[in-house]
């Protein structure tokens, strides 16, 4: 057995991987620590043969692990040293596909890690609250907030482009984060007993309780899921929490106005007159729209960051999204991010989203088959998509299928006639490329044919990152 001594880090764990892998040593003979739990074997391990610190020769895996792994890195599951590291030791002899199967544990659980720690971020995102401390024109903006893992670094850079103009820091028991107005610098971790105390300023605070009323949506109030997405343990700091009752209490008459407001015919009533994609996100929510809302479990709305210069439009969500609440993470989107990929794009410096965001479903047995938006339901949720597109202003967007190219470039678009064109002119974008459906990939009569749709997919991504 050898002990693989690390820090709770990707390159860490990079460097001592790398070279274990080059000097043979298989999964099942290695312990990691990383110093942050108890390792039992230890004491078996004083006999270890000693590691070559420097690879013996290149280690050559796939772009798509290393960022996963990267991401895989930050969860506090102690066993993700040893998950990452068969994963990549698999890899390296020769299930070079590993990542693409659906049923492989290993894969699957590398997915959740990640899964795990970009929700964790989201949460973060949405839970941290700032309060000012010091005096006025000195006052620094502060937060604390409990993740799961360690994902302050990956929230820095939302939220030094969130505020700008402000200084603040936000302290978790695993980093730092600090914004002076011109950089994002780190630190150590603290504990809550470290923060400082002094708020005798409040209006961050009622700013906050604002924004929250104002994007409630009380068409889709429900206790449960508010108790799901707003766990006790942050509700309990957050300052808006003490107007929750209120809100739910009036949620039914609000959503009756606002079902009149839209006229059941577009969500456009519905849609706040702002660029804020947060506030666009859960005014999404509630939206009544078209009738797809009272079968679907939830609206599924765009997802990436607001800064983002590529969008991509697909059609509406699958079985997996509705159940989920996120786009493209069923069998489509897997395929999507390995074409992206394959297209040297990164998933996450993309926003993705749909033309319909209710799924739109017919009962086969016990499954729910997808079934093609009527014109009616894309031409209702299009206000949506024009915020979205108003809000990013991309400078390029892929329409992914008929139903996207035909939401935004009118009922004759085709995509066997636009597929492989850049599109000028229109004013969504400067650029706009068609082409196949993740799905259409799947679809795809046979394997030669899947190949080849394949292609074509990856072809036009190329074109739009081009």
């Amino acid at each position: 057995m050898f002990e693989a001594a690390i820090e709770p880090t990707y390159s860490s764990w990079h460097a001592q991987a790398r070279a274990l892998v080059s000097a043979g040593i298989a999964p099942s003979q290695v312990v990691w620590n990383d110093g942050t739990t108890a390792q039992p074997l230890l004491e078996d391990l004083a006999k270890r043969a000693p590691m070559d610190p420097e690879p013996r020769g290149r280690v050559s895996v796939p772009r798509r692990f290393v960022e996963l792994a990267v991401v895989a890195a930050r969860h506090s599951s102690p066993s993700r040293w040893a998950l990452l590291y068969r994963v990549l030791w698999r890899l390296v002899h020769g299930e070079r596909a590993l990542l693409d199967n659906e049923l492989d544990e290993d894969a699957g659980e590398l997915r959740a890690l990640v899964r795990g720690v970009r929700e964790d971020a989201e949460r973060m995102k949405a839970f941290v609250r700032f309060r000012s401390v010091g005096a006025p024109g000195a006052e620094r903006f502060i937060a604390w907030h409990r993740p799961d893992h360690d994902v302050a670094a990956l929230v820095a850079s939302h939220f030094a482009r969130r505020y700008p103009n402000m200084r603040w820091s936000i302290f978790t028991p695993m980093a730092t984060i600090h914004w002076d107005g011109n950089d994002v610098t780190t630190g150590p971790g603290v504990p809550v007993s470290s923060i400082p105390s002094d708020d005798s300023n409040r209006a961050a605070e009622t700013l906050w309780r604002t924004y929250y009323a104002a994007s409630f949506n009380p068409a889709r109030a429900n206790e449960a899921k508010l108790a799901r997405d707003m766990p006790d343990r942050f509700r309990a700091v957050l300052p808006e929490a003490d107007a929750i009752p209120a809100l739910l209490a009036g949620a039914h008459d609000r959503a009756e106005s606002m079902r009149a407001a839209s006229g059941g015919v577009t969500s456009r009533a519905l849609v706040p007159a702002t660029k804020d994609l947060d506030v666009l996100r859960r005014a999404a929510q509630g939206c009544t729209g078209c009738d797809l809302f009272k079968r679907a479990t939830q609206t599924v709305f765009g997802e990436g960051p607001a800064s983002a210069s590529m969008v991509l439009l697909g059609e509406q969500p699958g079985d997996a999204e509705d159940v989920t609440g996120r786009p493209f993470v069923g069998p489509a989107g897997a395929l999507l991010e390995r074409a992206l990929a394959d297209a040297g794009i990164v998933r996450s410096s993309v926003y993705v989203t749909n033309a319909v965001k209710h799924f739109a479903w017919e009962p086969r047995g016990k499954r729910r088959i997808h079934r093609t938006p009527r014109l009616s339901e894309t031409r209702a949720c299009r206000p949506w998509v024009e915020a979205e597109l108003a809000s990013i202003a991309p400078r390029v967007i892929v329409c992914l299928g008929g139903t996207a190219a035909q939401t935004l470039l009118g009922p004759q678009a085709r995509v066997h006639a636009l597929r492989g064109k850049v599109i000028t002119g229109q004013s969504w974008a400067p650029r706009m490329i068609v082409t196949l459906h993740p799905a259409a990939v799947l679809r795809a009569e046979d394997p030669s044919a899947q190949q080849n749709a394949y292609a074509t997919l990856v072809a036009d991504l190329k074109l739009a990152a081009e």
